[in-house]
């Protein structure tokens, strides 16, 4: 996902089949909430922050 201090704006994806799904404990995960992450080793690092749809 995003490198040191970077951030990802995620919107739609399907993350599957990874060490770890969401990582957001090393940089930003921006999410619109409808994302789907399923069958990860570890399926979400840190808490990515829910934005709004404008």
């Amino acid at each position: 996902m995003a490198s040191t201090n970077g951030t990802v704006r995620a919107y739609a994806n399907i993350v599957t089949r990874n060490s770890v799904g969401f990582n957001a404990q090393i940089g930003i995960i921006e999410s619109a909430g409808n994302n789907l992450v399923r069958d990860n080793a570890t399926e979400v690092l840190g808490t990515p922050t829910i934005v709004p749809l404008m």
